[in-house]
């Protein structure tokens, strides 16, 4: 990807491409023009801010060059599309019935709080630790029981926590409800409070006091949907409590009530305050003579004194449409977003979610849009509960909890998320999310909120537990020169389960070759691709003239310029003699050139078990030579033959016996290494016509066996990296060798950032330089998919080696073990992937970008 020379300075429509280290592998970031600029293009702030429109930009801003901000983002490309939001994490609640994710805080000081809503009545607080949001601690109440429902609603406003537990049995009669207080210290909540009804009209069975909470600054407001105000059952009343500062108790100020004094109203269902204007939701208030078709009340004031400004209705008068059971103001309080689950459609048996953004000009609030997803909902079971809306000054969020896509085989209300970004007073869909995982029934979307350029979403009904989702955009580091970015997938045209190509890949210039060892009964067999302008096709299957069922001819393979290589370690099957056929390219077309057999046929050689190819020397890879005490056989091409030129054997071929040496190789000019099964690695040099054996070393920690050191190694000048990955029970490492003079010494173990047993960091490495080495870690899990596959890149500054990137494919999948096997050439990396697509198998190319 090119960085593209354009003023952004006036554009509406497109995206800044960034790319993204820490938090999402899958693909770049994007950012809306007219939403997001960046600024200064140049300077020490390196800052991204977001802005209403480019106009108030300072200047107009170019993106040309290499642009880059220190510690922030660089400006990749300009595209045309709109903004997404990436799911980076998500988590499941710690004990059944949780209910997880049902109602969700999100904080501007790297915390969240969640609860279970009607689970195990408690707050879950997450802490964002740079990386990913972690579980910090729990909230509880004092005297917390099962069935108050604490968390359904709160509310947290800097060291202050308010939380509604409206189902709660108390001296108030059952289910009268009631609101806990918490203040922080440090990092630890610890409760102040417990605040009943204000006044004893308002003491009675069922009111539900904590139906709703919403706080700004030292005013709290509660909603008690049940109350038997002055209008009778189920009225509802909401009430306002003061305080003198942060430090002092809430004390009851005043109750307000619905002027319409209607029964059934359900006023205080949902409430929102900000700045001195209080918003009243009245879930099933009656419009123009039709119940339960809902509205809100506007308030200003404070203290003990409110006076009602304006009653904004349903503007659909839909009966049963759940219209404000959700509310919230927007940071700054110019808007007001109201949700809108259930207008039904009763010719096409269907209903769609809505909601309302009013917005606020001198006094006067004004409906300035509907936002409308165009998705429909399956009104079967059509129980939503509301729709969740949540707002920043530019994004607004709705929560479908209902959502299912409309046909006989969909499991139904799995949910999703709609957001919307603001473009002067219009608000048009960016983007649809439904989550990475679901479930019939899961209600994603119960609660949505967005925070900056963050968005939480639960889904309180998926699995046992409930499940929380977090989606991110935001620029956290830039691709650096140097970085690898993705560049296309190479799969085969005629690729069937159990080929598990990619087992072996290899690279030069812009041809590439992946082996199929399990193809056709493991036969095997071997696929090249070639690359022009970028994009990778599949040029030819390269056929063994000999091949049967067993040979896993593929189980090897290397190329160079225009000659391929395939290793058939199990030729002669059954016999494990194996085989090497030389393929050479004339134009597009590869034809078999020979076929090498190991010079002592008859003793199960597993001749060919690894291959390297440079210009005109093989090297071929012998494990099973002298009843397993391994050799290589080292090939120079003299035109159409390729002639023996030498076999290797270890020096400690006594004390090593049976271990193998040939498992593995790299060549490098006049030297290769190779390695044996006993964690042995040998380095060999050429003078003339003779190689000779010139260091062996073994891991310092003497355990190069269990390490599985030295199953993969490569070689470059002075410097030699060697697999380790088994170290520390599987989680994994490599070393970096360096050699003086003739001797190899360890210059640094280096083990994964983010080790785990189960990811085999280590298992493939590839020296670019001195200075710059790929390592691989195919059964690392990627944004909770399992064994995706991750490649790292480490980079030398003296005698010291630091980790400079991870990524994997853009196109990656669970299960792909991305890079079993990893090669590099000039500029370009390959990785297998052998278990993609259910062990069809395919190979990844990546290219260094700048």
């Amino acid at each position: 990807m090119k960085i593209m020379e354009k003023s952004i300075f006036g554009q509406k429509e497109g995206f800044v491409v960034v790319y993204h280290l820490k938090r999402s592998l899958k693909k770049p970031l994007v950012f809306l023009l007219g939403a997001v600029l960046f600024w200064p293009l140049y300077g020490a702030e390196g800052a991204s801010r977001l802005l209403s429109s480019p106009q108030e930009a300072a200047n107009p801003i170019t993106l040309m060059g290499n642009c880059y901000w220190e510690n922030e983002v660089s400006v990749v490309e300009f595209c045309a599309g709109s903004l997404d939001f990436l799911e980076i994490q998500n988590m499941s609640g710690s004990a059944a019935n949780d209910d997880f994710g049902g109602t969700i805080v999100l904080g501007s000081d790297g915390f969240a709080y969640v609860s279970g809503m009607y689970g195990n009545e408690q707050i879950q607080v997450l802490k964002d630790d740079g990386r990913e949001w972690q579980p910090h601690s729990v909230v509880v109440a004092s005297d917390a029981t099962a069935g108050d429902a604490f968390g359904h609603a709160m509310a947290v406003q800097g060291d202050t926590m308010v939380v509604g537990a409206y189902g709660e049995d108390n001296a108030n009669g059952s289910a009268a409800g009631s609101v806990y207080v918490f203040t922080r210290v440090g990092e630890v909540w610890t409760q102040q409070q417990k605040l009943l009804a204000g006044r004893s009209v308002y003491v009675a069975a069922y009111n539900n006091m904590g139906y709703s909470v919403a706080l700004d600054d030292n005013t709290l407001v509660i909603g008690s949907q049940g109350a038997e105000a002055s209008g009778g059952t189920n009225h509802g009343q909401v009430e306002v409590w003061t305080r003198a500062d942060d430090e002092s108790p809430f004390i009851f100020a005043v109750d307000l009530e619905d002027p319409s004094q209607a029964t059934a109203q359900s006023f205080g269902s949902s409430v929102a305050i900000n700045d001195g204007t209080m918003a009243i939701g009245v879930r099933y208030g009656t419009v123009n003579s039709k119940i339960n078709i809902g509205y809100v009340l506007m308030y200003s004031g404070s203290g003990a004194s409110w006076s009602l400004d304006a009653k904004l209705e349903n503007p659909r008068e839909y009966t049963g449409s759940a219209f404000a059971e959700f509310v919230n103001f927007s940071p700054g309080g110019e808007y007001l977003i109201i949700g809108c689950a259930w207008i039904e459609d009763n010719i096409l048996n269907l209903a769609k979610s809505y909601a309302y953004i009013h917005k606020k000009t001198g006094g006067s609030w004004t409906l300035t849009a509907e936002l409308d997803s165009g998705k429909e909902l399956d009104r079967e079971d059509g129980y939503y509960d509301g729709v969740s809306v949540s707002m920043t000054d530019d994004i607004a969020v709705v929560g479908d909890m209902g959502f299912s896509t409309v046909t006989a085989t969909t499991p139904e209300q799995t949910g999703a998320i709609d957001v919307y970004i603001r473009d002067s007073e219009d608000w048009p869909l960016a983007q649809h999310i439904e989550p990475s995982s679901s479930a019939e029934y899961g209600y994603f979307g119960r609660a949505a909120v967005v925070n900056g350029d963050t968005i939480m979403s639960g889904a309180p009904s998926q699995g046992t537990n409930g499940r929380l989702f977090i989606f991110q955009n935001v620029p956290i580091d830039p691709l650096p020169p140097g970085s690898f970015i993705s560049q296309g997938v190479m799969e085969a045209d005629n690729g069937a389960a159990g080929d598990i190509a990619g087992w072996q890949v290899g690279i030069s210039g812009d041809y590439a070759i992946m082996g199929a060892k399990g193809k056709a009964s493991s036969k095997g067999g071997a696929y090249i691709f070639h690359r022009v302008a970028g994009v990778w096709t599949q040029q030819q299957e390269l056929v063994m003239s000999d091949g049967v069922a067993g040979d896993i001819a593929g189980y090897a393979v290397a190329i160079s310029g225009d000659y391929a290589v395939v290793g058939a370690s199990n030729r002669v099957a059954g016999a494990y003699d194996g085989g090497v056929y030389i393929f050479h390219r004339v134009g597009a077309v590869w034809s078999e050139q020979l076929i090498l057999e190991p010079p002592t046929p008859g003793n199960g050689d597993e001749f060919g078990y690894w291959v390297e190819i440079q210009g005109d020397t093989l090297a071929v890879g012998v494990p099973g030579y002298d009843g397993y005490d391994g050799a290589l056989d080292i090939y120079v091409r003299d035109g159409v033959t390729w002639p023996l030129e030498q076999r290797l054997e270890p020096s400690d071929k006594v004390a090593e016996a049976g271990n193998g040496m040939g498992m593995s190789i790299s060549l490098d000019g006049d030297q290769l290494a190779c390695g044996n099964w006993n964690g042995h690695a040998y380095v060999f040099t050429r003078s003339g016509a003779v190689w000779t054996e010139q260091d062996t070393f073994t891991p310092v920690d003497g355990n190069g066996s269990a390490d599985y050191f030295a199953e993969d190694l490569s070689l470059s000048g002075d410097y030699l990296a060697a697999a380790a990955y088994k170290d520390d029970s599987g989680a994994g490492a490599f070393d970096i060798w360096l050699r003086t003079g003739s001797t190899w010494t360890l210059q640094q173990r280096i083990k994964s950032p983010a080790p785990d047993s189960s990811y085999k960091f280590g298992m493939s490495v590839a020296l670019i330089d001195n200075a710059t080495v790929i390592v691989s870690e195919p059964y690392a899990d990627v944004d909770s998919l399992d064994a995706v596959g991750l490649v790292r890149v480490f980079k030398r500054e003296g005698a010291t080696w630091t980790i400079f990137q991870t990524f994997t494919h853009d196109d990656y999948g669970v299960t792909d073990w991305l890079g079993e096997h990893i090669a590099y050439d000039n500029g370009s990396m390959v990785g297998g992937a052998q278990k993609r697509d259910t062990n069809v198998g395919g190979m990844l190319a990546f290219v260094i970008e700048n």
